[in-house]
């Protein structure tokens, strides 16, 4: 019976193991249990750098490679003006970096520092800013 507990706990072990997925980003986490892509789907509002009273920014990435990018921006009159635009995603590198395309010609490329279940930290290419974004 012993041998038996000792197996299954052995054969637990491994495959929680072997299913973890070992990150690389330069803020971690180390290990995780989610896939990259399952921790990136989702909505994520940009909470610094700071972008003034009242105005929001988002972005939104699919499963399906689809991706909703907008918020609201507030000009110099107080007039709340929202925005969106519809877009794709792929993973590039290794899935340490992710190139957002709008149309043919318009794209972006971010290289993701942190991404948990709550947090996706990026710098866009050329850039040093960190961006922190929290999910919604």
């Amino acid at each position: 019976m012993k041998k038996l507990i000792i197996k299954l706990l052995s054969t637990t072990l491994l495959i929680t193991l072997l299913s973890v997925t070992s990150c690389t980003y330069e803020d971690g986490p180390m290990i995780s249990l989610r896939s990259k892509t399952a921790r990136l789907t989702g909505k994520w509002i940009q909470e610094s750098p700071s972008l003034g009273e009242g105005a929001v920014a988002y972005m939104e990435f699919k499963e399906d490679n689809q991706a909703v990018t907008g918020g609201r921006a507030v000009t110099g009159a107080g007039t709340v003006v929202p925005y969106s635009s519809n877009a794709t995603w792929q993973w590039e590198d290794g899935k340490e970096r992710v190139r957002i395309t709008w149309g043919p010609v318009d794209d972006v490329i971010i290289t993701i520092k942190r991404l948990t279940n709550s947090e996706l930290w990026y710098v866009y290419e050329g850039d040093d800013e960190v961006y922190m974004c929290e999910k919604e």
